[in-house]
């Protein structure tokens, strides 16, 4: 995969997500159709308007979608950092291409930036125009090493899996492709019954690296809609031995990202942001790109909803904090201590 990089031509007016489009197209893989508004493009151009226009006339809705030249790469995903939009008419088009481009001056773009060692200044914001079809499915893998991931979905549209809005279907996936895991008795597949996380591992092991895919499923096939290198490697295995008395006050969840901390729990829901500090662990129902600050302020993260790749699990990972997901929140008093494994996918009462 040519790796978007400040600088780089290709990355510069086409951005990260498109270069894994591209790839994946030329992999012969099927990719709905786009073109690129580059950064400098006049999206208010009479050609501008009359291009959406022939494409929508085509496709009925697109979608809108960020590709930035620091976008999708090796160290820094920016997963869910800049706006995305769905099922957009043509005569919003230019007004949503804006809105993606504008989205680099939102404050958790410059703080996710800064934790990267990046300037906002060098961001340059490719727009991809797409054809969009509303899924039966839609989903994300991630690769773990060899023939072995995960894949999380949902039914409907895959963009509640990266949000972290939902609990995922999920099946896990050995370095020698075997399903270790999984809480649901449904195998995901295409209309031709082939198997989705079977194209992931062929994809995977064509390119020779740890693949982060986004798909979605129509009456006509999987569509493949991102691809780009895993940044932050998961990793889900128990941590030192828990003993009868601190199983009492454990909560279970899942690993999401493998780090251990402990702090005073704060009740996003409950406080909207009145009372944050040092020394917090968040705990929230769910986390969006706004939440930015708190994540990266906070000693660890805990959400009841979302799974093991959903966007702030992504951005955890990265940034080197602990999160678990899937946690009954309700059991963790605002204000009370606590303390968070994300290796074993924990949080303890203290």
């Amino acid at each position: 995969m040519t790796e978007a990089k400040i600088g780089y031509p290709e990355a510069d007016r086409q951005g990260g997500k498109a270069l894994g489009l591209d790839l994946l197209r030329n992999m012969g893989y099927r990719v709905p159709d786009y073109f690129i508004v580059s950064f400098d493009d006049d999206s208010t151009s009479p050609e501008a308007l009359e291009r959406f226009d022939r494409l929508a006339q085509e496709t009925g809705r697109v979608a809108v979608r960020s590709s930035a030249n620091i976008e999708d790469g090796e160290r820094s995903s920016f997963a869910g950092q800049f706006d995305s939009y769905l099922n957009v008419p043509a005569d919003e088009i230019p007004a949503r291409i804006a809105d993606v481009r504008g989205s680099i001056a939102s404050d958790h773009v410059k703080e996710y930036a800064q934790a990267m060692g990046l300037a906002v200044e060098d961001i340059k914001m490719n727009v991809i125009v797409q054809r969009f079809e509303e899924p039966t499915a839609g989903g994300v893998w991630m690769g773990t090493g060899a023939a072995g991931g995960r894949l999380e979905w949902v039914d409907g549209r895959g963009d509640a899996v990266v949000n972290g809005t939902v609990e995922p279907y999920f099946e896990s996936y050995d370095h020698d492709g075997l399903i270790v895991e999984k809480n649901t008795d449904l195998v995901l597949a295409d209309a031709s019954g082939g198997s989705i996380a079977e194209v992931c591992k062929e994809i995977q092991g064509k390119l020779g690296y740890n693949v982060d895919l986004e798909f979605c499923i129509t009456e006509g096939g999987v569509q493949w809609l991102q691809l780009r290198k895993v940044t932050k490697n998961i990793e889900n295995q128990s941590s030192a031995e828990v003993s009868p008395a601190m199983q009492e006050t454990m909560i279970s969840g899942e690993a999401a990202s493998p780090y251990t901390a402990s702090g005073v729990a704060y009740r996003l829901d409950q406080q909207a942001g009145e009372g944050w500090g040092s020394g917090r662990i968040l705990v929230a129902r769910a986390t969006s790109p706004a939440d930015m600050m708190y994540i990266m302020t906070a000693e660890g993260v805990v959400t009841r909803m979302g799974g093991m790749l959903s966007h702030s699990a992504v951005v955890c990972r990265e940034l080197g904090k602990a999160c678990v997901v899937g946690v009954d929140i309700d059991k963790i008093d605002h204000d009370s201590t606590v303390s968070i494994d994300g290796k074993a996918g924990s949080v303890h009462l203290l």
